[in-house]
């Protein structure tokens, strides 16, 4: 039994009697041994009450590091540290009884002045300053008498120097309060940056996810569709071959057709699954080869206007009118029946910076000649609702028109980002690829 219980007490006091924490607490203790060989020094040498105040400068240091385990041990032990404070003033009160220098009492005021600005909130911490201070004043007015007066000027000059004293601490405690928030604050910061990198990263599979769907359905409804129809009708003119070549010849002549129209489909989906074979490239570079492939692809003559100058464009801004143009012409494609597209960058909006005027807008706009579309249809679809989402990520907008003279027209308008350092624009009216 007795070897369970000596280890639980010699834990217990390694729990409660721990080496001070921040350089207030060693500066405190440093204090206390320096007023203890102090005092000791101004007895007598046969005077035995020195070593009364020996114990009672060792209670005192003992109370003074037995702190409360843990923070929330202190919230629920609150009062156990004003009952500290009172043990600590009656030991005060015990070395005055045994005739010490009273200049080492009113040292040890200064610590426990700051003690309690350091460890309560600042109204109850400055009631134990005042406290202090009044017990100064009436000790050394009773002492100092019949010179009371100078007593208790001194009195009111140790208790200014308490609040002092207790002021710095209780700056030092707000200090180390905003450190600590700083802290909490920096490890919410960066377990939410892991968690939005993380979201990011789900997003952005999700989205190659759907795209694969979208492609895997377009492929089967057009591609998948015509071979289905392309092997039925060549069973027909196998069987018909004997008994009627010229039909069977016409029906070949329709399934030629037919896998010719499909080998176009298969071109365009290839077409859209290319992206920028570099993504630096400049956005004039990029729809340039967006456009020549296009036309050579779908056979539908393409014109694109640029220019005469395009500003650095972030990769987001280059990235999401890339997609604009290759979804528009995907749709012209696919939809329109058109014989000619247009797709056109333009520079819009003036602002007066320093170095003078500076274009705040980028619009791209592509448009047909084809039977046109709904404007509020396509916006259901998968392609164009990806886009708004980009256009309004980037503070822009998309516009869906139906043209007066047939056709339609998309236009992805963005903000340009304020240049660091500005450049005149070289004047001109455009190039025209086509």
């Amino acid at each position: 039994m007795k070897a369970i219980i000596q280890p639980t007490i010699m834990s217990s006091l390694r729990q409660h009697l721990t080496l001070p924490q921040s350089w207030l607490d060693w500066l405190a203790l440093g204090t206390i041994a320096l007023v203890a060989l102090f005092a000791f020094s101004f007895y007598p040498t046969g005077d035995s009450r020195r070593w009364g105040m020996v114990g009672l400068m060792l209670l005192f240091l003992v109370a003074q590091v037995w702190p409360p385990e843990t923070e929330a041990q202190f919230v629920h032990t609150y009062w156990r540290e004003h009952l500290r404070l009172a043990l600590l003033i009656l030991l005060t009160l015990a070395m005055v009884l045994l005739n010490i220098n009273f200049t080492a009492i009113i040292i040890l005021y200064f610590i426990l002045s700051g003690r309690a600005l350091f460890l309560f909130p600042d109204r109850i911490g400055y009631a134990w300053v005042f406290l202090l201070g009044g017990l100064t004043t009436v000790l050394l007015s009773y002492l100092l008498s019949p010179n009371w007066l100078y007593g208790l000027l001194n009195g009111l000059g140790a208790t200014c120097g308490y609040i002092f004293v207790g002021s710095a601490a209780n700056a030092q405690r707000w200090a180390e309060v905003a450190s600590a928030e700083s802290r909490r604050l920096l490890q919410e910061l960066q377990t939410t940056h892991q968690q939005l990198q993380a979201y990011a990263g789900r997003t952005e599979a999700l989205a190659v996810a759907e795209e694969r769907n979208r492609l895997a359905r377009e492929m089967h409804d057009t591609l998948g569709h015509r071979l289905t129809v392309v092997a039925v009708q060549l069973e027909g003119a196998q069987k018909l071959v004997e008994r009627d070549p010229a039909k069977a010849i016409k029906i070949i002549s329709t399934v030629r057709e037919q896998v010719t129209e499909g080998l176009s489909e298969l071109r365009h989906t290839v077409t859209a699954l290319r992206t920028p074979l570099e993504e630096d490239l400049p956005l004039r570079a990029i729809l340039t080869r967006l456009a020549s492939s296009f036309m050579e692809a779908t056979g539908i003559q393409t014109e694109l206007y640029l220019p005469a100058t395009i500003p650095d464009l972030p990769a987001e801004h280059r990235q999401a009118l890339y997609r604009a143009a290759q979804e528009s012409l995907t749709n012209i494609q696919r939809h329109a029946t058109a014989k000619r597209a247009r797709l056109e960058v333009v520079l819009m909006g003036h602002e007066q910076i320093a170095d003078g005027m500076i274009d705040t807008e980028i619009q791209l706009g592509v448009e047909d000649d084809g039977i046109g579309m709904d404007e509020q249809t396509p916006k259901r679809g998968y392609g164009l609702r990806g886009l708004e989402e980009r256009a309004t990520q980037l503070g822009g907008n998309l516009i869906i028109r139906r043209r007066s003279t047939g056709g339609t027209r998309i236009i992805m308008r963005l903000p340009l980002p304020l240049p660091a350092h500005y450049q005149q624009p070289v004047a001109g009216n455009g190039v025209h690829h086509g």
